[in-house]
């Protein structure tokens, strides 16, 4: 065992019942230590009377030493110096697709018994849905020797997957190389007209006969070193070609979730694999005016590997967004229907100051992730005495020359998963990791827009401002379909959600609604400030991307970002309740009612007529050619 270069097991049964722990412990630390030239490091209680003695580094001599001399006399009872026991045999877990639900786990048992002994087989089911199987069988065995990728079992064709499976270029499937340096990348599938298929299409692996399953040797077959150990990961292949982007494997009965019938699709040619990031498209530059890319997912599979691709064999697609409508924007800035007072405006002006930051330093959530600088909040809290004046200094410099430092304008983005299918890119959460500098700086100015963020945003959004909450919302709704009901009055309530919304603010936008709403230079500067030449990169199962410039977005984790989306969002707001074709509810001895219920980007339209319908949904089309937002229509 490789693990046990220096240690040796002593078995002690034999000492008068009653000697305690310590007494035996006692015994061998002191023999050793007079007929040892190694020390011993480590003496630990194993099964069956056995005492594992571990030497410190370079004892390997004096491992050898006591088990040619096969006992050790200990407070004078002679013990046996005993062999460990070989290790078990590796169990791995192979993954058995297409085979017909009603088939027959016997079947799957015979196909692969010649590759080795099989425990069990069973079925895989649905992720929170135990009673609803994939048809998939999950086969426990001792792999003997390498199944191939496709294999028949009972007449039918099924693909293989297990941990370590050898990966293999998806052009001409051989190991030597991966497809971004193929040398069929990028050409033809047929060389030339009246080429053949097969005058150009390397073997996959090992052939296999359907009769007998046997692999027929081939120059392709060969072992995967790097899969041999180590937790299993994803690998999303998009197109003909593959970039490998590893994240973390479902439990063993989930398998991501998804049936490997559901994901594997055929493909009619050879199509591009540049667009690995699709699983972050939300944090690309310069993507909102293209509609997501669907790839068709070639296929999912698994190595042991977990590092991200090195920069040079990731190409980066580079899409160009549509420029927002200046004229739009200046039509819809029109409708603002609340400003700031001067007054209020100048509270929200001026530098740091160390008495105002450590304010907003105590009002932080302790035990948060750090970002790449590794320093949390309460690192600055234990030694504020020490570096806020420092730190304050700094920020009011950045300030000064219009840039902050390259680590402040960095972020680390990682990817929450919310629900439904984890190969949907639109599933995933993207959150950024901000570094404890830049949070406390965005900190402080939400501290400033939260003392007059009420005076210039309508009651009827209740996220981010002091004062109010969800639950109004939530009771405002029910007592509308209530007095709907009872009354008999036609009323519809429309439920809009952006798409990927605080990912899709424009800056330019943001800028202009800041400025239309009252705010002074220096609070607009600070802002600029913390949007300009920020950067980014995600972190797929601990390792990092390049980082890439961002062009839009208020990022999910800066204590600044909700509040400025709420006063972008204000702008579309206040052009639905400025429309005269949009009515508001009338309820008896009350004021109409406004026509929108709204928590961030989740909206209630409470609408009473088709025409109202109408000029919602025209001002939403309006809005997104001013910022950039979308429905999300999913």
């Amino acid at each position: 065992m490789v693990f046990l270069q220096r240690s040796i097991d002593i078995r002690c049964c034999d000492f008068p019942e009653g000697t305690s722990r310590a007494t035996l412990v006692g015994y061998i630390d002191d023999y050793f230590k007079v007929e040892s030239q190694s020390s011993v490091v480590a003496i630990q209680e194993c099964l069956g009377g056995v005492a594992r003695v571990t030497f410190a580094v370079g004892g390997n001599a004096a491992k050898a030493f006591f088990e040619e001399q096969g006992s050790v006399v200990l407070g004078g009872v002679e013990c046996e110096i005993v062999q460990p026991p070989p290790p078990p045999p590796m169990v791995s877990t192979v993954v058995v697709s297409w085979f017909p639900f009603e088939g027959s786990n016997a079947a799957v048992t015979n196909a692969l018994s010649g590759y080795g002994e099989v425990k069990d087989v069973r079925l895989q089911v649905w992720p929170g849905r135990p009673s609803l199987s994939t048809g998939s069988r999950l086969v426990r065995m001792v792999i003997s020797k390498e199944i191939p990728r496709f294999i028949s079992v009972a007449g039918i064709k099924c693909k293989i997957w297990f941990r370590g499976q050898p990966l293999r270029c998806d052009l001409c499937h051989k190991i030597s190389h991966k497809a971004l340096s193929c040398p069929l990348k990028g050409k033809s599938a047929l060389r030339s007209a009246g080429t053949s298929c097969s005058q150009v299409c390397e073997p996959w692996g090992p052939q296999v006969s359907v009769a007998s399953n046997e692999a027929v040797p081939s120059d392709a077959a060969a072992d995967d070193a790097s899969g041999s150990a180590g937790s299993a990961d994803t690998v999303l292949a998009f197109g003909a070609t593959s970039t490998h982007v590893n994240i973390e494997l479902a439990k063993e009965n989930n398998v991501l979730g998804k049936d490997n019938n559901e994901l594997v699709k055929e493909s009619n040619g050879l199509v591009n694999d540049n667009n690995w990031a699709e699983i972050v498209e939300s944090q690309m530059p310069d993507s909102n005016s293209n509609p997501v890319i669907e790839e068709v997912v070639e296929e999912v599979v698994a190595e042991g590997s977990s590092s991200v691709p090195a920069s040079d064999d990731i190409q980066w697609t580079t899409v160009t967004r549509k420029r927002p409508d200046s004229h739009v924007q200046s039509s819809l800035l029109g409708n603002l229907s609340s400003f700031l007072p001067q007054d209020q405006s100048n509270s929200c002006e001026g530098l740091f100051t160390p008495s105002e930051v450590f304010d907003a330093l105590k009002g932080m959530a302790r035990n948060k992730t750090p970002c790449l600088d590794g320093l949390p909040m309460e690192f600055y809290l234990r030694f504020w005495d020490g570096v806020g004046a420092d730190l304050v200094a700094v920020l009011n410099e950045c300030f000064s020359s219009g840039s902050l430092s390259l680590s402040q304008r960095r972020g680390v983005i990682t990817l929450s998963f919310k629900k439904g299918d984890r190969l949907d890119p639109k599933n995933w959460r993207p959150i950024s990791l901000l570094n404890m500098d830049y949070k406390l700086a965005s900190r402080f100015m939400a501290g400033r827009l939260l003392r007059v963020i009420h005076l210039v945003v309508n009651h009827d959004q209740t996220c981010g401002v002091p004062g109010r909450f969800i639950g109004e919302n939530v009771a405002l709704l029910r007592d509308v379909v209530s007095y709907a009901e009872s009354s008999g009055t036609p009323v519809a309530i429309l439920s809009l959600d952006q798409e990927k919304a605080f990912d899709r603010v424009d800056w330019g936008f943001m800028r202009s609604t800041l400025v239309a709403i009252g705010f002074g230079p220096s609070f607009v500067a600070w802002i600029d400030l913390f949007y300009t030449r920020v950067q980014s990169a995600v972190s797929v199962n601990g390792y990092l991307t390049p980082f890439f410039g961002l062009s839009r977005d208020v990022r999910q984790g800066c204590p600044l970002s909700p509040l400025l989306y709420v006063l972008v969002s204000e702008v579309l707001d206040c052009s639905i309740r400025a429309d005269p074709r949009i009515k508001g509810l009338f309820l008896p001895g009350c004021p109409p009612l406004s026509p929108i219920s709204k928590y961030a980007d989740d909206t209630s339209l409470i609408l009473t007529s088709d025409e109202g319908i109408s000029a919602a949904l025209d001002i939403y089309r309006c809005y997104e050619l001013a910022s950039g937002s979308r429905i999300n229509l999913s």
